[in-house]
């Protein structure tokens, strides 16, 4: 969870050039859970080394990297993740650990305390034990989390939560967002389901419907208009689009993610074209992301670009071609629901 007070230092930074301030790095694919909107199923079961991790940090340290989040698969799975996450925070680099929570244990709560991490941003599947089950295969699954998240707040380390809304814990939503409040946190919550890597729609037979995105929208009040009104990233995103970029985001301008595999990308979403840096520096990939992403200008018409629904679109042309096959191919279901939340919410 990366705070206002980062993204108002990141603004300030960035002002002065092209720096990648913040990003992911994926340690393992491996997890404990086998949640059923997963977009890393199928990947191949491995972890990074600790000498690729640490040679990530030494270059990143040099680039003026401030933020990192962890994530997996489940990073405390990774036999070497109190090695690794240590050598980042004594790089100075802030680290946010992406986590189911469910493995946490004494020797990591002495770890951060000692090393706080900027957040511990923890996934939650459901209010029962069979929700989670139904979720994520594991039995008595939200017990296990609930009280390791009770550990966290005895020993006073900082956490968040979110959820992805699905069929399986739609009904429990009411009761998360509940159970978020019991500990002064403010529920995060998604309904945007990935494919696969691959481009597998598998994953998404598990999103809600599209009047069920919009019912939990109103209880989120996510379209208020106080949430639309003109930030610095806002302007900056419209005009990106004005001026005919691809890529309306941040993908690749002070941003990055790295695989387990050691694959540089401009953000979590994007895996198909990246750059191995096994092969080149993260400097160099990060140099050419800003001619082959950042600065990039469709050769053909966008027409998502003068779309009237556009404000309410959860545009992206990385997942744009993991689904369709066409970078500006939206699926039929994003195009649907950008139009019915313009209806509902304008």
């Amino acid at each position: 969870m990366i705070t206002k007070e980062l993204q108002e230092i990141t603004q300030n930074i960035i002002k002065n050039g092209r720096i990648p301030i913040n990003g992911g790095i994926e340690l393992l694919s491996n997890c404990n859970f086998k949640c059923v909107h997963c977009y890393n199923a199928m990947e191949k079961q491995e972890c990074m080394s600790f000498e690729f991790a640490s040679n990530i940090a030494n270059q990143l340290e040099k680039l003026g990297t401030m933020h990192v989040f962890f994530t997996g698969g489940e990073v405390l799975l990774h036999p070497q993740f109190e090695k690794i996450y240590k050598y980042f925070r004594n790089k100075g680099i802030a680290v946010s650990i992406l986590t189911n929570i469910s493995l946490l244990n004494d020797r990591y709560i002495n770890l951060f305390e000692e090393y706080t991490p900027y957040d511990i941003d923890i996934s939650l599947y459901g209010i029962t034990n069979k929700t989670y089950e139904s979720v994520t295969g594991i039995k008595r699954g939200f017990e296990l989390v609930e009280r390791n998240i009770l550990k966290l707040v005895e020993h006073k380390i900082n956490f968040s939560l979110k959820t992805v809304i699905l069929k399986e814990n739609i009904y429990e939503l009411e009761e998360m967002i509940k159970f978020a409040n019991k500990f002064n946190k403010k529920l995060k919550i998604y309904t945007d389901i990935r494919p696969l890597n691959n481009g597998n729609p598998r994953t998404k037979e598990h999103q809600i419907s599209l009047d069920d995105i919009i019912e939990v929208e109103k209880t989120t009040g996510k379209w208020k208009k106080t949430s639309l009104k003109n930030g610095e990233r806002r302007k900056e995103r419209e005009k990106r689009r004005e001026q005919g970029y691809l890529y309306f985001c941040e993908l690749g301008k002070y941003n990055f993610f790295i695989t387990y595999e050691g694959i540089l990308h401009g953000c979590v979403k994007e895996r198909i074209h990246g750059y191995n840096l096994k092969e080149i520096s993260i400097a160099d990939g990060f140099n050419r992301m800003l001619n082959d992403v950042v600065l990039k200008k469709t050769e053909q018409f966008n027409k998502c670009s003068i779309c009237r629904y556009i404000k309410y679109c959860e545009y992206c042309p990385a997942q744009f071609e993991l689904e369709t096959g066409d970078i500006l191919t939206p699926p039929a279901d994003v195009c649907e629901l950008a139009k019915t939340r313009y209806l509902v919410f304008e």
